[in-house]
């Protein structure tokens, strides 16, 4: 079940789906570490993403505040 995992990390780019199936292989066996390492990665992968987003919106809401007229 953890390669469904991957298979949604790597290849369909849909994070909160495969940190689920990371999860639901965590939630049956703890000890399983390539659910596991998958899990954390797609966390921090997920994290690194919202970041992206967020340095964005910031530096937009920046360069507004600086010229208001260019985005108005």
């Amino acid at each position: 079940m953890h390669r469904l995992g991957e298979l949604y990390e790597l290849y369909i780019k849909d994070i909160p789906e495969a940190i689920r199936r990371y999860q639901a292989v965590v939630d049956e066996n703890p000890k399983h570490l390539e659910a596991l390492r998958g899990r954390e990665a797609a966390l921090v992968g997920q994290l690194e993403l919202e970041l992206l987003v967020f340095r964005r919106g910031a530096r937009r809401h920046l360069e507004h505040l600086r010229h208001p007229s260019i985005l108005s």
